[in-house]
C-alpha cells in the first residue's frame, strides 16, 4: 500500500525523502501539485520536463534519448510508469519500470543476466529480456536512478542513467544509455488524490452507538486511505486494468454491525447463548465483496473483535453487536472461512465476549470493547 505526498512538501524539506514507510509492504507515491510545478515563458507554459528527483507517479512519463545533432539528430521515446519499490524510503531512487504502450503493456522491464548475454564476433553484448509481470520481491526488476553529469560539466541537470539493483543486473537498453530525459503528461484516466494513511486517533476512537436499534449497522467511518498500483492487484489482464486506471483507492472503515438478535420471552433468565458466524474480513472492490488471489506479496490485517450486547429493550428483543474493521488493503486474502464459537453473553449493559480464535483479550486494550489491527505479512504460495 502506497500513502500520497506532494512534490513541493520534498522540495521545502529535502530531509523527508529519507523517511522509511510506515508499515510492512508500503510505500509512498510523490504527487506533483502547483506548488512545485515549474513555468516557462513567463509563466504562461509550463515545463513538462522532470527536472529533479523524486519522480512524481501522477503524471505519465516518456524516456527521450537524443543523439546526433541537426540532420542527423535521432531522438527515440518509450512511455513508462516508474512506481517507487516498497519497503524503501525516496532517497533511495529505486523504482519499478512499467511499460505503459505496447502489446506487453501492463508488464515490468526487467534486467537481463550475464547468463543472457548474446555472442558475435567472439564478443559479449548485453541482449534485452522481455517484460513481465511484476514481482515486487525481484531485485532484477528493480532499478536505482540517479542524475547522469556528461564530461567536461555539459550535463544538463535534469539528465539521467538507470542501473540496475541486482549486481549482476543489466537494465533495457533504453534506461542504461547515459543522458536521456524525462518527461511528463497528465493522465486522462485517473487523478491520485490525498491518502494520508492510517488516521491512528480515528482509528483508536469507536465509532459513535447512537442509531436506532432498527437498523443492522452504523454508518461506516473512514479511518484510512491508501493507493495500490495495479500490478498489485490480480483483476483480469494487465493492460485492461492499466486503460481504466492506474491505481486503485483504498479505505480502511470501521462500523458497528448487528450479528444476533434474540426475542426476550422473559421465561429464559437473564442469559442468552450467542451462536453465530461472524466475517473476520471483507474486501470489496468498487463497493462489491470480491475474492482477490494470493499473489507475490501480501498484507493481511488481524482484527481484535469484541461483542457489545445492549442492555436495553426494544419491543421485546434483545441485540449484539460487533466492531466491524474492514480492510480494503492491496494484495489482501479474505479468508471465506468463518469463525463459529459459542459464547453466553449476560444481558448487563456491557459484556466483552472475546473471539479466542482472533487475538488474546490481553491484547486488546479499553473500557469493555476495543478493535486492533496489527500488520501480519503473508507468504507466497
Amino acid at each position: 500500500m502506497y500513502v500520497t505526498r506532494p512534490l513541493s512538501l520534498y522540495r521545502k524539506f529535502p530531509a523527508a525523502l529519507s523517511e522509511p514507510p510506515e508499515g510492512p509492504n508500503s510505500g509512498y507515491l510523490v504527487v506533483q501539485d502547483e506548488e512545485s510545478e515549474i513555468t516557462c515563458c513567463f509563466g504562461l507554459c509550463k515545463d513538462r520536463e522532470i527536472w529533479d528527483l523524486p519522480i512524481p507517479q501522477n503524471k505519465n512519463l516518456t524516456i527521450r534519448y537524443s543523439s546526433g545533432v541537426g540532420k542527423n539528430e535521432r531522438v527515440s521515446r518509450d512511455r513508462v510508469i516508474l512506481i517507487p519499490v516498497l519497503n524503501q524510503p525516496l532517497s533511495s531512487n529505486r523504482y519499478y519500470a512499467i511499460k505503459r504502450r505496447g502489446w506487453h503493456k501492463g508488464e515490468a522491464h526487467t534486467n537481463s543476466k550475464e547468463e543472457d548475454m548474446g555472442t558475435c564476433c567472439f564478443c559479449n553484448f548485453v541482449q534485452d529480456v522481455n517484460t513481465r509481470p511484476l514481482d515486487p520481491r525481484d531485485t532484477y526488476q528493480q532499478f536505482e536512478i540517479s542524475h547522469y553529469e556528461k564530461p567536461f560539466g555539459f550535463g544538463l541537470r535534469s539528465s539521467y542513467v538507470a542501473k540496475s539493483v541486482a549486481p549482476d543486473g543489466f537494465p533495457p537498453y533504453f534506461m542504461r544509455r547515459k543522458g536521456w530525459q524525462l518527461y511528463a503528461s497528465t493522465p486522462s484516466n485517473y487523478e491520485l488524490g490525498e491518502a494520508p494513511g492510517l488516521n491512528t486517533a480515528l482509528r483508536a476512537r469507536l465509532p459513535e452507538f447512537d442509531f436506532p436499534l432498527s437498523y443492522k449497522s452504523s454508518e461506516p467511518v473512514v479511518v484510512g486511505k491508501w493507493y495500490c498500483p495495479f500490478m498489485f492487484v490480480k483483476e483480469g489482464k494487465l493492460k485492461d486494468q492499466m486503460k481504466i486506471s492506474t491505481y486503485y483507492e483504498m479505505t480502511l472503515e470501521q462500523r458497528w454491525e448487528q450479528i444476533f438478535a434474540y426475542d426476550n420471552n422473559y421465561k429464559e433468565g437473564n442469559a442468552v447463548a450467542v451462536d453465530v458466524l461472524v466475517q473476520r474480513e471483507v474486501v470489496s472492490v468498487a463497493g462489491r465483496e470480491a475474492n482477490i488471489i494470493i499473489s507475490s506479496v501480501k498484507t493481511q490485517y488481524r482484527l481484535c473483535s469484541a461483542l457489545f450486547c445492549s442492555s436495553l429493550s426494544f419491543w421485546g428483543f434483545k441485540f449484539c453487536y460487533a466492531l466491524s474493521s474492514p480492510a480494503l488493503t492491496c494484495k489482501v486474502i479474505r479468508e471465506n472461512t468463518h469463525s463459529k464459537t459459542p459464547n453466553f453473553c449476560s444481558l448487563s449493559t456491557i459484556c466483552k465476549v472475546w473471539w479466542k480464535m482472533v487475538c488474546d483479550p490481553q491484547d486488546c486494550v479499553g473500557p469493555g470493547f476495543q478493535s486492533l489491527v496489527a500488520p501480519v505479512t503473508t507468504k507466497k504460495e
